[in-house]
C-alpha cells in the first residue's frame, strides 16, 4: 500500500482525499493534457457531479456544476481544511441547490465565482478548474 493508509487516520502529510474511492480507476489525461470528463448531459441542469482525475500520478477531486446550462468547474477541496466538498457522491449543492456547500462545515460557495458567503472560510474561493465543451463532452483543462 502505497501513502502510509492503513487504518490509522491521516495525521501529518497525508492526502487529503485518500478516502475517495479508488474504483472506478481516475480518468487519465489525453494525448492533449486535458480530461474528458462525461457528455453534457451527464451533468443534469441545475446539479452538480464530481470527478477524480489522474494529474501525473496525483489523484486530484474535480466538481462540475451545471447552472441553467453554464458550466462551472472547481478543485473539490473546501479551502477552509483542504478537504472535498462532498461525503456522499455527486452531493454537493445545497439543500435548495442554489449555493455549493461544504458537508464538513457548511460553508456556502456561489456557483458562479466560488466565493464563500458563508462559514468558516467566507470572503475565500474555491479554486476554479477551467472547462470546455469538445464534440458534446466536457472536457477538464489544467487549473
Amino acid at each position: 500500500m502505497t501513502g502510509g493508509g492503513g487504518d490509522g487516520g491521516g495525521q501529518g502529510g497525508g492526502d487529503p482525499f485518500a478516502f475517495l474511492p479508488r474504483d472506478p480507476s481516475p480518468l487519465p489525461q489525453n494525448s492533449e493534457g486535458h480530461w474528458e470528463l462525461c457528455p453534457v448531459d451527464a451533468v443534469p441542469e441545475d446539479g452538480a457531479r464530481g470527478f477524480v482525475l489522474d494529474d501525473a500520478g496525483v489523484r486530484l477531486g474535480v466538481v462540475v456544476v451545471n447552472r441553467g446550462g453554464r458550466l462551472f468547474g472547481y478543485v473539490n477541496s473546501c479551502p477552509h481544511l483542504n478537504i472535498p466538498l462532498n461525503l456522499w457522491p455527486d452531493k454537493f449543492l445545497s439543500p435548495d441547490g442554489q449555493v455549493l456547500q461544504c458537508a464538513t462545515h457548511g460553508a456556502r460557495f456561489r456557483i458562479e465565482d466560488g466565493l464563500c458567503i458563508a462559514g468558516p472560510c467566507e470572503g475565500r474561493f474555491l479554486t476554479s478548474f477551467r472547462l470546455v465543451v469538445k464534440n458534446r463532452k466536457i472536457v477538464a483543462l489544467e487549473p
